[in-house]
């Protein structure tokens, strides 16, 4: 009997453990591969390009107060969370703050992403392939026509 309650109590503990409940399925998820950024007064703008498919990508635009919340307003027209923990390119221009980038990395994003200055980001992500964007610069990194220069680089003035 005793045996039969011990094995009864691991089945449920078991099945108590389990973390499949409430967790984000990579089903229920948008990958960032790039993000356009601009501030426009205390308005931050964003254009995303996310992966939508096995080789497609589409662009999504959305604004808000912050960097988050301009995400959220980027995801709300197509049903799936954004996420930016793999994203490989940013794209700003002369608005974009220490402070703006800050928020970036806190929503997650490498302070090891690329970053690509531009006079309109949000076009740029919108018209072109991340992927294209970054063997680009990678090229020209080993050619040496350009310093790699990613956020970190940025916030520390180089």
């Amino acid at each position: 009997m005793k045996k039969i309650i011990l094995m009864l109590l691991a089945v449920i503990a078991m099945f108590s453990m389990s973390s499949c409940s409430d967790s984000l399925e990579v089903r229920d998820r948008k990958f960032v591969q790039s993000a356009g950024v601009s501030l426009d007064g205390k308005k931050v703008n964003v254009t995303v390009r996310v992966f939508d498919g096995f080789d497609e990508t589409v662009a999504y635009t959305g604004s808000g107060k912050n960097f988050e919340d301009a995400i959220d307003d980027s995801e709300k027209y197509q049903g799936k969370d954004f996420y930016t923990g793999h994203m490989e390119l940013l794209v700003t221009d002369k608005s974009c703050t220490n402070e703006l980038l800050s928020q970036i990395i806190k929503a997650n994003v490498s302070p090891s992403c690329l970053i690509l200055d531009n006079s309109d980001p949000l076009d740029y992500v919108a018209e072109n392939e991340t992927i294209k964007i970054v063997e680009i610069l990678h090229t020209a990194v080993r050619n040496h026509l350009r310093e790699e220069k990613t956020i970190c680089d940025k916030i520390n003035g180089r």
